[in-house]
C-alpha cells in the first residue's frame, strides 16, 4: 500500500509541476505580446518630453520653443513670415492678384484657449477659376491653414476674395 500512495504523491507533484512551468511559460508569453514593438523607445522619447515640459515650467520660460520639424519651430513671428510667402507664391502661380495680405501672431482665441497661433488675411482678385486654383494650392499645402471667413464676391469678369485664418502651431512632426 505504501509503494501505491507514493506513486499517486508523486504524480500529483509531477503533474504540478509540470501545470506552473506551463503557467510560467504562459505568462512570460503573454507580457512579450503585450508589449507593443518599440515600446522601450517610446516610453524613453515621453519621459525625455515630460523632463523637457517640467524644466521648462520651473525656468519660468515661456514654451513656445517647438521642436524642430514642428510647426513653427522657428517661433511664431518665423511661421508668419513662411505663410506670408506661401500665400504670395500661391497667388502668382494661379495669377491673381493680391490687394492685401497680412500675418501676424494671434491672440487667444474667443473661448480664451491660449494655444499659439499664427492670423492670416487676405483680398485676392481674379478670375474665378484662378481664384479657386488659389485656394486649391493653399489647401493641399502644409502646414494647414484653417479658414475662419472667406467671402467670394462675382464681378462680371472676375471675383473678389476677402480671406480670414489662421495657422496653428504645434509638435507634430507632419506639415
Amino acid at each position: 500500500m505504501k509503494s501505491r500512495d507514493l506513486i499517486d504523491i508523486n504524480a500529483v507533484v509531477t503533474v504540478m509541476t509540470a501545470g506552473a512551468l506551463v503557467a510560467v511559460a504562459f505568462f512570460f508569453i503573454l507580457s512579450a505580446i503585450a508589449r507593443p514593438g518599440g515600446f522601450t523607445a517610446s516610453m524613453a522619447s515621453l519621459e525625455d518630453g515630460g523632463a523637457r515640459a517640467e524644466s521648462l515650467f520651473r525656468s519660468g520660460e515661456r514654451a513656445n520653443a517647438f521642436a524642430p520639424g514642428s510647426v513653427c519651430e522657428g517661433g511664431v513671428d518665423t511661421q508668419a513670415a513662411a505663410i506670408k510667402d506661401r500665400v504670395q507664391a500661391a497667388a502668382q502661380g494661379a495669377g491673381v492678384t493680391l490687394a492685401s495680405l497680412s500675418a501676424a501672431p494671434a491672440g487667444p482665441g474667443q473661448d480664451g484657449v491660449t494655444l499659439s497661433a499664427v492670423g492670416l488675411q487676405f483680398q485676392a482678385n481674379g478670375r474665378y477659376d484662378q481664384t479657386m486654383s488659389l485656394l486649391a494650392q493653399l489647401s493641399n499645402g502644409r502646414p494647414a491653414i484653417f479658414v475662419d471667413a472667406a467671402d467670394l464676391v462675382s464681378k462680371t469678369s472676375s471675383v473678389d476674395l476677402k480671406f480670414q485664418g489662421r495657422v496653428f502651431c504645434s509638435a507634430s512632426a507632419r506639415r
